[in-house]
């Protein structure tokens, strides 16, 4: 907008078409100004920033928004953020600053990911009123997921639109889950310390594994939910699959296998780093083949498949000091004669407990 001096007549936008401020990444905000001899023009601003008629005693200025590029480039401007007077406090409905620990190539694909979130947000409640606006799920749907599975299906819109829908869906199938993360312990599943990136380590013994598969599905989705919360770098998880032991027939389950694929590939789109699979045997390349169908070749590619001996020299460049000897002596114990009472009270000493 322009604003020469006080003999500015008033400029005035009808933007009754605007959402509230509590939902701004759905859409663009534009702006107004006051002036002298102007009657109210606070268009889409709290009343308490109005002067009344005739007591407006100097110009004002608001940021103006009026495409996406705008809109990324006023929320990544640290300079623009910080001048109070272009800026409502976001208590009272300003913009507030976002700085994802994912981030896109371009300005282009930034655009994408939040037209990608504006949409899913719509079908979803489209699709599902109940949840309600306020719901975790919708928490959860921000920028930051709209960017990792924008980023996982690597800019293919039919495919995020999809994948980023499920995932919501999934999430309010399973609000109880993952709002309070309990489950049932069936298996030696836990989070057992993190990398020299400061990124949380997953580990899971398949000779724990007594039961099938649909049986210690919540306990792997509880773990992977808690790490992502405790992820503060990246949001990156590194999850270390020890298959010595591994009983393949407790894991011969089409549908079980499909629906934490499901979970594991848009609820935690993006959120692997790394998955090494340790000693992995050749009748447990059925269980590989069933699920590598729902992955995506971006994920695909973060799979290693090594030995116990590769596996101790990549455990001892990647992860952090004290995790890497609670990972060898995890590797000792399952290789042990140890009885079920001398393994459970070992993986209680080595593992990071949930944040509350």
């Amino acid at each position: 907008s322009l604003l020469r001096g006080s003999s500015l007549v008033e400029l005035t936008m009808d933007l009754s078409w605007i959402w509230s401020a509590s939902d701004w990444t759905s859409g663009l905000l534009c702006c107004t100004s006051q002036a002298h001899h102007s009657r109210k023009a606070a268009v889409g601003l709290p009343l308490s920033h109005v002067e009344p008629y005739g007591k407006c005693k100097e110009d004002q200025f608001f940021d103006c928004v009026e495409t996406n590029e705008d809109l990324y480039r006023l929320r990544s401007d640290s300079s623009v953020t910080s001048t109070p007077s272009t800026r409502l406090p976001e208590s009272e409905g300003g913009l507030s600053p976002s700085f994802s620990s994912y981030s896109l190539a371009s300005l282009d694909e930034e655009v994408k990911a939040m037209g990608l979130l504006e949409r899913t947000r719509r079908s979803f409640m489209e699709r599902n009123p109940s949840a309600g606006a306020d719901g975790p799920e919708m928490a959860w749907a921000n920028d930051d997921t709209a960017r990792r599975i924008w980023g996982a299906c690597e800019g293919n819109q039919r495919r995020a639109d999809k994948a980023f829908l499920q995932a919501m869906e999934i999430r309010l199938r399973d609000r109880r889950l993952y709002t309070t993360l309990q489950f049932e312990k069936r298996c030696d599943m836990r989070i057992i310390g993190y990398d020299k990136e400061n990124r949380p380590v997953l580990y899971f013994c398949a000779l724990s594994q007594k039961d099938w598969l649909s049986s210690i599905k919540d306990q792997f989705l509880a773990t992977f939910e808690a790490a992502r919360r405790m992820s503060s770098t990246d949001g990156r998880i590194v999850c270390i699959v020890d298959m010595y032991g591994l009983q393949p027939r407790l894991n011969a389950d089409y549908t079980a296998v499909k629906d934490l694929a499901d979970s594991m590939g848009c609820v935690f789109a993006e959120r692997m780093a790394r998955i090494i699979i340790v000693d992995f045997s050749t009748a447990a390349q059925t269980i590989w083949w069933m699920l590598k169908p729902f992955l995506s070749e971006v994920t695909q590619r973060k799979f290693s498949f090594i030995s116990a001996r590769k596996a101790k020299d990549l455990v001892l460049n990647e992860l952090e000091e004290a995790t890497v000897k609670k990972v060898l002596k995890s590797f000792e114990v399952n290789r042990s004669e140890l009885s079920d009472g001398d393994r459970e009270r070992h993986n209680e000493l080595t593992t990071v407990p949930f944040l509350s």
